[in-house]
């Protein structure tokens, strides 16, 4: 015969033991609130922030979401590490994710760093370190297409000045093959001093005259025309030469910044400390933390709450368990 149990009969079993339930719950609570408090680690909190600001040049504004996920990959954090010289457990890949926490708030571009550490000098140190290496991919980023921009220029000027040195070469060489001045040879008749005396002349004296010629040499517009093609083509070439150094030392500037970015080490106690970073196509701002006086709160009650109403349920299930698996048997 099949029994039915209703609410109200399990209530009735619940406050017969409700003794057992109470100290069974108060003494879990008590157990978890001593666990917790004693040997939970105490942990400091340091919270620094990166603001990203597009400069005047830049009309794109950047998603900074991809950084936040290349600063917490295996490398990124190894390289921390070791920059801090962290010993092996707080260089531990787990532990470090466990206790950094990166927000992103797209509409000001503002990144916030949070590291818990039982260290507060750690907490700190690490803290500004990772926000200085977001800053440093950040404007890393920027420099990087700076430099694309830059290669792609220096190849068109490449081309350019090949040309421009062909038309040089070309026109230095017709400059060499010509003669600036032309000889040329001219009868004394046909020369106009000499024309205002001649009706004083005789008929012989004239003849003879005619019979001489006069060499002069005079300029040869041609080679002006190539003189002048030549100067321009060697100003041309001279003026593509400056701008190929220029682009030339934009491009190894650019990467020696992000080589000795990647390499730095952040220190706030360092008055020269770049707080701005304005290179890139985004002006990143660094506000660093400050080492933490007080260690934050360990959630000691929430925990023992928690542990107290998982107490309760358990004890509940257990009495009625209890109960109901002992009268079958008595019947």
């Amino acid at each position: 015969m099949q029994e039915e149990v209703t609410f109200r009969e399990l209530i009735r079993v619940i406050l017969r033991k409700k003794t057992l339930i109470i100290v069974f719950t108060i003494l879990v609570m008590v157990a978890t609130g001593i666990i917790n408090f004693f040997a939970a680690p105490v942990l400091y909190s340091a919270t620094s922030y990166v603001t990203a600001v597009s400069n005047a040049e830049s009309t794109q504004q950047l998603n900074l979401n991809p950084f936040l996920s290349q600063v917490m990959s295996d490398t990124s954090l190894r390289n921390i590490a070791a920059k801090l010289k962290l010993d092996d457990k707080n260089a531990n890949l787990n532990t470090l994710r466990e206790r950094i926490n990166l927000s992103y708030a797209q509409e000001n571009s503002l990144i916030t760093v949070q590291v818990k550490n039982k260290s507060a000098e750690i907490a700190q140190t690490l803290s500004n370190q990772l926000a200085y290496e977001m800053a440093s991919e950040i404007e890393g980023t920027g420099l990087s297409l700076a430099i694309v921009k830059s290669r792609q220029d220096l190849n068109e000027v490449n081309v350019e000045l090949a040309a421009a040195n062909g038309e040089t070469q070309k026109a230095k060489e017709e400059l060499a093959n010509s003669r600036p001045l032309l000889e040329t040879n001219q009868s004394l008749l046909a020369d106009g001093g000499l024309n205002s005396v001649l009706p004083g002349l005789n008929s012989e004296t004239a003849d003879r005259l005619n019979g001489l010629s006069l060499k002069s040499e005079e300029a040869n517009p041609s080679y002006s025309d190539i003189e002048e093609v030549y100067v321009k083509a060697a100003v041309n070439l001279n003026k593509l030469t400056e701008q190929k150094k220029y682009l030339e030392q934009q491009i190894k500037q650019s990467q020696s910044q992000i080589n000795e970015a990647k390499s730095k080490v952040f220190d706030i106690n360092n008055p020269n400390v770049d707080l701005t970073l304005t290179q890139g196509a985004q002006a990143v701002t660094i506000t660093p933390a400050a080492t933490p006086d007080e260690a934050v709160s360990k959630g000691t009650v929430l925990k023992t709450l928690l542990a107290g109403i998982l107490a309760f349920v358990l004890a509940c299930m257990y009495v009625l368990f209890s109960h109901y698996w002992r009268e079958p048997a008595k019947k």
